[in-house]
């Protein structure tokens, strides 16, 4: 493990930025976070959007300060999101997630639970961590690929659900019946 030298605090620290991001997308629009939290089912909204942005900053805080400790109560977090996300595509629920504020209009999709998917193997590898540790070139070449290949592979499921189903192959219409055979 010695090559990949502090791979599990950079992945602390990946996870601790998303973790941001996510809180001040929310912190920044609360009524449209509301908003999509009420279209997605979420029990009591208004108090999620205060609620859901300041255990998701003070996680990021605790993961740079506490990696491991930090990193299992973020990827239990993950889980229960995952969950709730994936019980709402099930019922058929077509509103955005909001995962990341209250301006996200993209429907719910799987992308969202795949993103999820891949944030809770980064809080696994973030719990196998102890302290800070400055990483090695191999470490930061991993993670820049893993989250590389995460986001595209989030963003290529996006894009495939907004294209809608990829329907069968039709004949051409203007084709005559000997070019057909």
């Amino acid at each position: 493990m010695s090559a990949l030298r502090g791979l599990p605090y950079l992945a602390a620290v990946v996870l601790a930025g998303v973790f941001l991001v996510a809180a001040a997308a929310k912190w920044r629009d609360p009524a449209g976070t509301a908003r999509g939290f009420r279209a997605l089912g979420v029990p009591r909204p208004w108090t999620a959007a205060r609620t859901v942005p300041a255990v998701e900053a003070a996680l990021a805080v605790g993961l740079l300060l506490v990696p491991a400790g930090m990193a299992l109560l973020a990827a239990a977090l993950l889980v229960a999101f995952t969950v709730f996300l994936s019980l709402r595509l099930r019922a058929g629920v077509s509103a955005a997630c909001h995962c990341f504020g209250g301006r996200g209009t993209d429907p719910l999709s799987v992308a969202d639970v795949v993103r999820n998917v891949w944030l809770i193997a980064t809080a696994t590898v973030a719990c196998v961590g102890d302290w800070p540790r400055w990483p090695s070139t191999a470490a930061v070449v991993v993670a820049v690929v893993v989250a590389l290949t995460a986001v595209t592979s989030t963003r290529a499921l996006r894009r495939r659900g907004r294209a809608g189903p990829i329907s069968p192959r039709r004949s051409n219409p203007t084709a005559t019946e000997s070019d057909r055979h």
